[in-house]
């Protein structure tokens, strides 16, 4: 009998608590479902994470292929510049040239490059045209009997002369030969050989860093899309 007491005793403190500790567990169940959402909320706000990710990586590869394209558009703007008198003074394909008047109007121009100079005396300065070239500036003569520095086949550079001793070698043709071979480097419109030689340069150097240039886009693009796989791998694996 005592002891059937002792146990109903013990019955009635267990259902107190458990009375006690029923408000307790509906608070946990309520709290449970709120880190459940939240949790939701949380995977969503990574997903959005990754997607700002990757869409600002797409304008910083954007961003990169334009500057590429201005630069590669910079380097033709400045072939054209230099090899525009060639192109009107050789009557080559490239289309019309055109000039504007002093009344703001367009016209065609088809005369020579000599003629041009001869009417327009203020486009070069006396003796030749200074050219920034990936060796340095250079000087670009005019077509006439007589420069600023002497006959045009004949002259003779002095030592401190822009380009060094060795720019009469490539720049002027040889002084020796017969008259046949210094009518031959006369090119047509009055444009000499190394004018001619001078343009082929620095198109030729505009036209290797315009590749450089490509090649360095593409190893770029391939960094870029390996870097994307590395990271959608990534991704997977820690699903």
């Amino acid at each position: 009998m005592r002891e059937l007491k002792m146990r109903n005793r013990d019955c009635a403190l267990l259902l107190e608590e458990r009375q006690q500790l029923l408000p307790l567990k509906e608070k946990c169940e309520s709290q449970k479902e709120m880190i459940l959402a939240l949790r939701d909320q949380l995977n969503l706000a990574h997903a959005q994470l990754e997607s700002a990710t990757d869409a600002l990586e797409e304008m910083k590869r954007q961003q990169r292929d334009k500057e590429h394209r201005e630069r590669v558009a910079h380097a033709e703007r400045v072939v054209y510049g230099a090899s525009a008198s060639t192109r009107g003074a050789t009557g080559g394909t490239s289309g019309p040239q055109t000039a504007t008047s002093h009344t703001g109007n367009v016209v065609p121009s088809a005369k020579p490059a000599s003629a041009q100079r001869a009417n327009n005396p203020t486009r070069r300065a006396p003796g030749g045209t200074v050219v920034n070239t990936s060796s340095g500036p250079q000087i670009i003569y005019d077509v006439s009997d007589i420069s600023s520095v002497g006959f045009t086949k004949n002259a003779k550079l002095p030592y401190d002369f822009l380009g060094g001793p060795g720019a009469q070698l490539q720049y002027l043709a040889p002084s020796h030969g017969s008259a046949e071979e210094d009518a031959g480097e006369q090119l047509e419109g009055g444009c000499d050989a190394s004018e001619d030689a001078q343009v082929r340069h620095t198109m030729a150097t505009a036209a290797e860093a315009i590749q450089l240039d490509a090649k360095h886009a593409e190893i770029e693009e391939r960094e870029h899309m390996a870097l994307l796989e590395r990271l959608k791998a990534l991704r997977e694996g820690h699903k």
